[in-house]
């Protein structure tokens, strides 16, 4: 079939949200630009890419179950990354790809206690910085679970305040060295 729009308008993506306002920060924040607004629409940009938002008056809170995913592909996933945990958004979808992963190819197997126990380790460090101590240790019992010989998730563990104090001196160090 040959195509009559410009690729990036072809199929967009349009969300009803609650506060455009709130949205649209949080879209820009990551690199998304504005093309219009109109008060309760605004079309929003990532490269060629179109994003709607629309807000609609009393639409319901999110659901606790989650129901879809934006994917955008970048050059920098770690600079993304940081962002969006600075942001203090949550990322979940690593579990739920790796299961995916090994159900359709099952020789991943081997590998998926190693990516669990990583991806369990991140995410307990991500609680860990925002002072959530429990969600961080329980987080990073998953990872000892899936990796019992890794010595810095079993310190960690531990000794939640002892690693944030290290980290801390570490850090200092670093940029002391890149000064």
């Amino acid at each position: 079939m040959e195509s009559y729009v410009n690729q990036g308008e072809q199929l967009v993506v349009a969300l009803y949200v609650r506060d455009i306002k709130k949205s649209s920060e949080f879209y820009r924040s990551y690199g998304f630009e504005v093309l219009r607004d109109e008060g309760t629409f605004m079309e929003l940009k990532w490269e060629d890419a179109r994003l709607f938002l629309s807000e609609v008056p009393g639409t319901s809170p999110p659901p606790a179950n989650l129901i879809g995913n934006v994917r955008i592909m970048v050059p920098d996933v770690d600079k993304y990354w940081h962002l969006a945990n600075e942001k203090e958004a949550t990322i979940k979808d690593e579990f739920l790809i790796i299961n995916k992963a090994v159900k359709k190819y099952p020789f991943l197997k081997k590998y998926k206690k190693k990516v669990l126990a990583k991806e369990h380790f991140l995410y307990g460090l991500y609680f860990l910085d925002k002072g959530n101590i429990q969600d961080a240790k329980r987080n990073f019992l998953k990872a000892i679970k899936y990796d019992s010989k890794n010595f810095r998730v079993l310190i960690t563990f531990m000794a939640p305040k002892l690693y944030i104090f290290i980290m801390n001196l570490v850090n200092k160090a670093r940029n002391r060295i890149e000064k």
